[in-house]
């Protein structure tokens, strides 16, 4: 694969659109400093994934998008897209049909970012995967800038083996496996995680089952008191039904019973009424009763005229038949006395209508005081009845108010009951009411007490889920943290092995050391400890340490020395002489532990600005090396800079001076200077980036350990906080049930204190009005008394007057007796003269005929004997008639 176009747009200095068209021969980019050459290069790393930005020379990615200059907005987007020629088919196989492949990376300053191939949106993953192997990519071997060239030769071998593969076509593989592994690395510790929860599962197994146990417990409890709750609710349910039915039908019947008392009440009042009505008609039919005995007594009379008229008529018709018969006997006598009786019979006859005349006169005087007495005694009637009417209604008003009383007290004793049984009823409220507010108070305890505890329970859950939140954000970090760790770790032991293995082939030394320090220890059998039989200590480089702003001034004060091979002494240093001549090595020098020669005495080291100090109190040695270092540098002053060594030198210094940054000047006045010569220093740097990388290593793999473990703990804490979260959330949802549970008894219990409250107040709406009832009825009972004690009055007052009344009745009815008497004596001795007038004159119109018909008389005379015998029988019927009516009419009396 190979680059064949470049498109920049909005991406640092490029604002406009910019294609570069790269071919396949080699194409150069020159212009002066700072027209943008560099990010040509960035350009390309940025399309190929790069998401550092330090690597794109900024701080933060957006960056990369232009900020605008002078008479040029800033872009709001950058986009680059890279068009690779794939003729040869190096591409993965998902892309190799195509010959050109196009790579678009898009940013905004929202930091959206978007990648395209071939116009198609990706991941960032399938443009790793993409330039994969290939030798492309944003860190690949294809690119190389500045420095780049001298990484590579200084890079130690796992980064050469890098680009090697990356060359080879097999890093794609390589990060396979290394995601592979990671995965499995995460496998493990999931696995780890895994058996430590299976662990803990394993030991709260036996609690689990036993709450599970608890719980199948419960829900078999709980379903059998629903059912028996249902079991409860149904039969009351079936209970109060047969209650509302007993009550609908005890209402019914009530009803019943009001609309029949109601009936009975209208047919009392209807029967009083009647009884009302009848005691006036029985007062008027005792009127009538009265004036019907009055006439029956009237009838008895006229019944008694009639009888004793019959009776007459029967005595006269026996008298006629007697006379008849003797007139039959002494017809023949009584012819001849006709005329003499017939004058006889008229003056009779003439007495008699006078007789009559008087009697009429005398009758008619006598009905007429009759009719007075009669008139009278009706008035004394009518005023006894009056009498008795009042004196019945005041009977009446006393039944009435009698009755009435007898109802007050009733109807007192009935509300006074009522009232007892609303007291008892009214002390059974209270009572239910001191339990039911008691209730009600431990209810809304328990609810507060409730309620605490789930708020404790819900901050305690918020405590630990924010902790918990915590915990996973540190895990986060410190799994980060540990990553790095490791990764650092990594790099700083990878250093540290590149620079052992440097160290070990003594790479920078000489050939002749390099090949004593190899060769000769290995075939002595020294590894370049201080005993062996070659005699060989080691370089003088590896014996000496300092701190690192005066490596360069012991580099610059020793110089070759650094190289020198310590030996334990002149016998051991000919021997190693010998190896490398024999061996044609290369040369090398040997300095014995205890160097011989005249005493070296230390000069004054002056003191001042611009004065370090001596060099032998900067490095430090082992005791056993105190003669050869104080031999190498007993007169080495080290200074910050050659100025400061030529004055010194001026001043008469005689020992050597060398400056911090790596020059020197010799006690002869000659000057060792110029440019950084870093093979002096280079045994020491490296000594020294060892025992740094040594220290390092150790503080963090410490740091590691302890990240580690810190990591373990948070793993546990977290565990543990996920634990007492679903504890806390069971706790919680228990709290709500017994919540919802105090709820509902507490509704139970507020609904029973307002059905008893309404009672209550219905109770004392009840007793007031049974109160005022009673005062009702004692106002009422008062007024009744009074109506009954008039009634009484009255009915006294009524029984005087009929007393007074009847006896005026009495007296009045005997004198109409009395005169009614004499009336019918009066009638009775008129029809007496009438009848004896008209049979006189019946007589003397008999004789008349007689005389006129003599000779029929006879016959005429027994047709009259025949007719009174008849006669005589219809008076005897008649008087049979009349003393049946008679008695129907004194019955009737």
């Amino acid at each position: 694969m190979k680059i064949k176009k470049l498109q920049i747009l909005g991406f640092k200095s490029f604002v406009d659109q910019t294609t570069i068209h790269i071919d396949h021969d080699i194409t150069c980019v020159v212009g002066p400093n700072g027209c943008g050459k560099s990010n040509i290069v960035d350009a390309i790393k940025w399309c190929m994934g790069e998401q550092s930005p330090m690597r794109l020379r900024g701080k933060h990615m957006e960056d990369v998008i232009f900020s605008g200059a002078e008479g040029r907005g800033p872009h709001g987007f950058a986009e680059v897209t890279l068009t690779f020629d794939n003729a040869d088919g190096l591409a993965p196989p998902e892309y190799s049909d195509y010959a050109e492949i196009q790579v678009t990376r898009r940013l905004d300053r929202q930091g959206n970012s978007d990648y395209r191939i071939n116009r198609t949106p990706v991941r960032l993953l399938d443009i790793t995967n993409l330039f994969l192997g290939t030798g492309v990519g944003k860190r690949a071997y294809s690119i190389i800038e500045q420095g780049r060239i001298g990484f590579i030769v200084t890079a130690k071998p796992e980064d050469r083996r890098t680009m090697i593969e990356e060359a080879a076509g097999i890093s794609k593989f390589k990060l396979s496996k290394r995601a592979a592994e990671r995965k499995m690395d995460q496998t493990r510790q999931n696995l780890l995680r895994v058996t430590d929860i299976i662990g803990e599962l394993e030991r709260s197994l036996a609690s689990l089952k036993r709450q599970a146990q608890k719980a199948e417990r419960y829900k078999r409890y709980k379903k059998e008191m629903r059912d028996l709750d249902l079991w409860v609710a149904s039969h009351r349910f079936l209970e109060l039904r047969g209650q509302i039915s007993s009550a609908t039908m005890l209402l019914s019947q009530a009803n019943e019973d009001v609309q029949a008392s109601r009936h009975a009440l209208v047919a009392k009042e209807a029967s009083v009424e009647a009884d009302r009505v009848s005691l006036q008609q029985m007062g008027s039919e005792l009127e009538r009763g009265q004036g019907r005995a009055y006439e029956l007594d009237n009838l008895v009379r006229q019944l008694e005229g009639l009888i004793r008229q019959q009776q007459d008529r029967q005595a006269a018709l026996l008298e006629r038949k007697e006379l008849a018969t003797r007139e039959l006997h002494q017809l023949e006598e009584q012819r001849d006395g006709l005329d003499q009786e017939a004058s006889t019979v008229r003056l009779s006859l003439s007495e008699l209508e006078s007789l009559e005349a008087e009697a009429g006169k005398l009758l008619a005087e006598v009905e007429a005081e009759l009719q007075s007495r009669k008139n009278t005694a009706e008035e004394a009637e009518a005023a006894l009845q009056n009498a008795r009417s009042r004196l019945a209604q005041g009977h009446a008003r006393v039944v009435g108010a009698e009755a009435v009383l007898d109802g007050y007290s009733a109807r007192r004793e009935d509300i006074r009951g009522r009232l007892e049984r609303l007291q008892e009823e009214l002390q059974t409220l209270a009572t239910h009411e001191v339990e039911f507010r008691q209730q009600s108070g431990e209810l809304e305890a328990r609810m507060v007490g409730l309620r605490s505890g789930k708020s404790a329970t819900a901050e305690r859950q918020t405590e630990i889920e924010t902790s918990l939140s915590t915990g996973k954000d540190a895990l986060h970090q410190a799994d980060e943290e540990v990553d790095a760790l490791r990764e650092q770790l990594a790099v700083t032991s990878s250093r540290l092995r590149s620079l052992n293995e440097i160290h070990e082939r003594f790479e920078g030394v000489g050939a002749g050391a390099q090949a004593v320090m190899t060769g000769y220890a290995d075939a002595s059998g020294d590894a370049g400890g201080d005993a062996g039989g070659s005699g060989l200590v080691g370089l003088v480089a590896d014996r000496l340490e300092c701190a690192a702003e005066h490596t360069r001034a012991l580099g610059a004060a020793l110089g070759g020395s650094l190289e020198y091979l310590l030996v334990h002494d002149t016998d051991a240093a000919l021997r190693a002489a010998e190896y490398l001549a024999r061996e044609e090595k290369g040369r090398a020098t040997f300095l014995p532990r205890s160097p011989s020669g005249p005493v070296r005495i230390v000069p004054p080291f002056p003191t001042g600005l611009g004065i370090v100090g001596p060099l032998l109190t900067l490095v430090r040695h082992s005791h056993a090396d105190e003669a050869w270092v104080r031999y190498l540098l007993f007169d080495v002053l080290v200074v910050d800079t050659l100025e400061t060594a030529a004055r010194l030198h001026r001043q008469g210094f005689q020992g050597k001076l060398a400056t911090l940054d790596g020059q020197a000047l010799l006690s002869d006045g000659a000057v060792v200077g110029g440019a950084n010569d870093e093979s002096a220093a280079h045994l020491l740097r490296l000594k020294r980036e060892i025992r740094e990388l040594q220290e390092a290593a150790a503080s963090e793999g410490a740091e590691l350990e302890r990240a580690t473990a810190n990591q373990g703990r948070l793993r546990a804490d977290i565990a543990e906080g996920q634990a007492a979260i679903g504890s806390t959330r069971v706790q919680a949802h228990d709290a709500e049930l017994e919540i919802l549970g105090a709820e509902r008894d507490l509704r139970v219990v507020d609904l029973e204190l307002r059905r008893l409250e309404e009672r209550r107040q219905e109770i004392v709406n009840a007793e007031a009005e049974g109160r005022a009832s009673l005062s009702q009825i004692d106002v009422d009972e008062g007024n009744t008394k009074r109506q009954l004690t008039d009634a009484h009055r009255a009915v006294a007052d009524a029984e005087e007057a009929t007393q007074v009344a009847a006896s005026v009745l009495t007296e009045r009815r005997r004198v109409v007796e009395q005169q009614a008497a004499q009336a019918t004596e009066v009638k009775v001795g008129a029809t007496q003269s009438r009848e004896r007038a008209d049979r006189e004159r019946s007589m003397l119109g008999q004789l008349d005929r007689s005389i006129s018909e003599l000779n029929a008389r006879e016959a005429r005379l027994r047709d009259d004997v025949a007719i009174a015998d008849r006669d005589r029988g219809q008076a005897a019927g008649r008087i049979r008639l009349h003393d049946g009516r008679l008695s129907e009419t004194a019955h009737e009396a």
